[in-house]
């Protein structure tokens, strides 16, 4: 598992930036959620599997809404009280896995 730092909370500045590299993630309550389609219920259960992978090198977990032929994903910091830097990498790194996964 990789150390982790304190995650540090986003500015609106940071989140705008975020959602214009990456407008597939919205903005839901205190965080930010995205779903993933799939052809599918094998190849969605691969992905949660990939990102529980991501989330535990990373020790930084989402909710995970599991389908047939969908994943929702949903990420959010506790310790600050919505979004940080953290929910924001992690998510990049969700759409990484996505792109090379089966669909």
């Amino acid at each position: 598992m990789t150390p982790v730092n304190k995650p540090r909370p986003l500015s609106n500045l940071e989140l705008t930036n975020f959602l214009a590299e990456y407008p597939q993630w919205e903005p839901e309550g205190h965080g930010l959620s995205q779903l993933y389609g799939f052809k599918d219920f094998v190849s969605a259960l691969a992905f949660v599997n990939a990102v529980g992978a991501l989330a535990h090198a990373h020790d930084h977990h989402p909710d995970v809404q599991l389908s047939w032929g969908k994943v929702k994903v949903y990420w959010s910091t506790h310790d600050t009280g919505g979004l940080s830097d953290f929910d924001l990498k992690l998510a990049g790194l969700c759409d990484k896995a996505y792109a090379s996964s089966p669909r």
